[in-house]
Order: C-alpha cells, then sequence, then structure tokens
C-alpha cells in the first residue's frame, strides 16, 4: 500500500533482524535489512514523503544511517560502519549516534579519528560525562601506564559517578570506562566497588 514511505522501510528493516530471534540474524537477513534501510533514504525523496515536515525527514534519514552503521559493525567492516555513523551525526545530531561513532574509532584502532569525534562531542554537551570519558579512554589506551595523565583519571571518573546509562550505546561506553578504571585500580580498596558496578551494569 505504501511502497515509498520511509517509515514502513525501516519498520521492515528492524523486523527482519528480530525474525530469527532469539537466534542471531543470518546473513541473508543482513542484506536484505541493509537494502530495505538504502531504500528508506531513498524514500525520503519519493513523492509519498513530500509533505512530510523536515524534522521527521532528518530523524528517518539520522535512524536510516545509523542502523546501516550498526549492520557493518556486526560484520566487522569498521570503515564503511565509521562513514555511516559519521553522515547519521551529520543529519541529526544524537548521543546515541555519538557514542557509536566514538566506539567503532576506538574499538577500531583508528585513533586519528578520536580527537575530531570527542571535540564534537564535547562541544554539544560539555557538562556531560561521555565525551569526557571516551577522551579519558583514548588517553588511558595511547598513554604508558607509567606517564598516566590525571586528567584522564578524572575523566574516567565522570562515568564513574554517572547514573547507569539507559541508551545501550551510552551503556557500552560507560562499561568500558569502568573496566578502564577498574584496571588501573586494580590490587587498590576502590576495585571491588568497580567490579560490583560493572556487574550492575550487566558486564
Amino acid at each position: 500500500h505504501a511502497p515509498d514511505h520511509a517509515a514502513v522501510r525501516l519498520n521492515y528493516a528492524s523486523a527482519i533482524m528480530r525474525s530469527n530471534s532469539p537466534s542471531p540474524p543470518t546473513e541473508a537477513d543482513y542484506d536484505l535489512a541493509e537494502l530495505q534501510y538504502a531504500r528508506a533514504l531513498d524514500a525520503e525523496d519519493s513523492p509519498t514523503m513530500k509533505f512530510h515536515t523536515p524534522g521527521p525527514r532528518a530523524n528517518r534519514r539520522a535512524l536510516a544511517l545509523r542502523m546501516l552503521g550498526n549492520l557493518r559493525v556486526l560484520r566487522e567492516d569498521w570503515s564503511a560502519a565509521e562513514n555511516f555513523f559519521e553522515s547519521s551525526w551529520k543529519q541529526l545530531p544524537a548521543a546515541a549516534t555519538w557514542a557509536a561513532w566514538a566506539e567503532v574509532c576506538f574499538a577500531s584502532g583508528q585513533k586519528d579519528k578520536l580527537p575530531h569525534i570527542i571535540d564534537e562531542g564535547l562541544r554539544h554537551w560539555p557538562e556531560s560525562w561521555w565525551p569526557r570519558a571516551m577522551r579519558g579512554l583514548a588517553a588511558a589506551t595511547y598513554s604508558s601506564r607509567e606517564r598516566f595523565p590525571l586528567q584522564a583519571a578524572e575523566d574516567l571518573a565522570a562515568a564513574e559517578l554517572a547514573a547507569d546509562a539507559t541508551q545501550p550505546e551510552l551503556r557500552s561506553l560507560q562499561a568500558r570506562a569502568l573496566f578502564t578504571l577498574a584496571q588501573i585500580e586494580a590490587g587498590r580498596p576502590r576495585a571491588p566497588q568497580l567490579i560490583q558496578r560493572l556487574e550492575a551494569l550487566g558486564t
């Protein structure tokens, strides 16, 4: 009834990814879902969608691009995932998109891209813990323990002081920051508290 409706395509792609639950998606599921997310992007320029207001259209485009990035993460295609997340961010900045973008660059060793991503996060959320936590993770990872910067410890502690994140992308970043703190604090009284917090986060 509405083959060129972007929301229909987005919902279809999401349903495909859940169709075999609790079993993981198959390669065929990945291919079909990716096709539907791409068609959702194309549909935004169709006559069906021309009367929709700019805000919802930008939100759907950003969502489709982020979901395409997530699919590429599942396939370990880090470069393509990073491009999709960056495109989603440019379409509509959102915390979940930023965290996924930062995570894929951090986890895949694309450290040259992290300063820009961290700066973007600090610009949009100067008082929030997640850009500081990523800045601390980058410093902790790429500095020797003997020369571990004090600022990095303070940045990581921001994730510890924050309430448990509810968004999956932020929750993953928070757990990574707490795990790094636990490694730094190994053998000290604070370490068991950090481990308990990680268990509470489901790690």
